[in-house]
């Protein structure tokens, strides 16, 4: 059985066991009752789910897909005799531009994505630098043949982020110059191999969800026409997966991607924990994930945070509270702010910063904000660190159990 079949299965009894728990009281097993949902709201998914499903998941993906492609053209363009500083600098670009369609995707870690194994092939972390110096210095000529057969943590993002950046230890900024021959040759290996993943990804939510049986066709139709037959029993059954991947998301920033590099103290903070350091592109990266909560929560691709827009978690949560609503919103806004402002740029916040836009061109690198007592980096990081756990208890604790007291038709 593929990987594919096993989630399906998956999915299916979680879903089938989560109905046969479910009921429309309002209240938790104990029967006490939950103060931010009314009792018995009957809601239509349908719109929501569609939304979502097209607008915001396929949707990041083929984006992801087209800046695999343009990440893919600009590694190319450095073959030629010499690359350019100009050349370089394009490429550099490309990595950060494929990095916010990634990294705001990061929200919906489900189906093909997890099924074919793309997260890893792509965003494997640490990076295994001693095993890719050794890739450089013994294996010639170095293809995507031989990408496609080495291990996780010598490809993808992260290898590529290092061959264009350095090792980030005192900048981000690689020169063409110190580009060789061997590392322009893995590079141009890393870039095809990158964007077939993407690709296959793509290919998974509108072609065939299972690679291995040709009967499967697209997930998105999974996704949006929940049925007892299909990957999803019930429309609850996929509000449950958006929510808990929502969930999932804050959790592993705030509990693994900042505090975990951050530390119990100053002394113990430890940088080789911190994901892409070599480009210094981390607080990009943090910011982006929890926008991938926000553009599941509002139903809008690309969002400053002043729109609920329409057709997302929001209008599930307001047929139950308009207080809860908001205050949810507020809370993603607040964590998004709070990881933006701790590079040491005050006027740097989330609604200045769309999916377009990077974090981080303040004063202080997050690889550095991680012992900075002294000027208030770690003050900064730990305000973060609140506001997500903040709006991860919220969603745990308020909007996940909305569920339960929700009659979907």
């Amino acid at each position: 059985m593929s990987r594919i079949n096993h989630l399906s299965t998956a999915l299916v009894m979680v879903g089938a066991l989560f109905l046969t728990g479910c009921s429309s009281s309002g209240g938790d097993s104990n029967g006490n009752s939950n103060p931010n949902s009314n009792s018995d709201v009957t809601f239509n998914a349908t719109g929501m789910i569609n939304n979502l499903g097209n607008n915001i998941i396929l949707a990041g993906y083929q984006e992801l897909n087209a800046s695999a492609a343009a990440l893919n053209n600009a590694v190319n363009a450095l073959e030629t005799d010499g690359a350019t500083e100009q050349e370089m600098d394009a490429a550099q670009t490309a990595w950060k531009a494929a990095r916010v369609w990634w990294e705001s995707g990061e929200g919906h870690i489900f189906g093909p994505i997890d099924a074919l194994g793309t997260d890893p092939a792509l965003d494997s972390w640490p990076l295994s630098t001693t095993d890719l110096q050794n890739i450089l210095n013994t294996v010639s000529p170095i293809t995507a043949d031989t990408v496609r057969l080495l291990g996780n943590d010598v490809q993808g993002f992260h290898a590529i982020e290092y061959l264009l950046f350095g090792n980030g230890i005192a900048d981000n900024d690689k020169t063409a110059a110190e580009l060789t021959g061997d590392e322009i040759d893995y590079l141009l290996a890393l870039g095809e191999v990158f964007q077939e993943h993407t690709q296959e990804l793509v290919d998974g939510w509108t072609a065939q969800y299972d690679p291995d049986d040709t009967s499967t066709g697209p997930y998105i139709d999974e996704f949006t026409a929940p049925a007892a037959n299909k990957v999803y029993v019930s429309q609850a059954a996929v509000v449950e997966e958006i929510i808990n991947g929502m969930i999932g998301i804050v959790d592993e920033v705030g509990n693994g991607k900042i505090s975990g590099p951050f530390g119990a103290s100053a002394a113990e903070a430890d940088t080789s924990l911190v994901e892409s350091q070599y480009s210094w592109n981390s607080l990009t990266d943090f910011h982006n994930n929890i926008q991938s909560v926000r553009m599941l929560y509002t139903g809008l691709l690309d969002t400053d945070g002043t729109s609920t827009g329409s057709n997302g978690i929001y209008d599930f949560v307001n047929a139950h509270s308009a207080t809860l609503a908001a205050r949810v919103l507020d809370e993603i806004n607040e964590a998004m702010d709070r990881i933006a402002l701790v590079d040491g740029d005050s006027d740097t916040t989330t609604t200045d910063i769309t999916t377009n836009g990077q974090v981080g061109s303040g004063q202080v690198a997050f690889r550095n904000a991680i012992s900075d007592e002294a000027e208030g980096g770690r003050d900064r990081i730990q305000a973060a660190i609140n506001a997500l756990s903040t709006l991860q208890t919220t969603l745990q604790n308020d909007v996940l159990p909305l569920i339960a007291d929700t009659t979907f038709n």
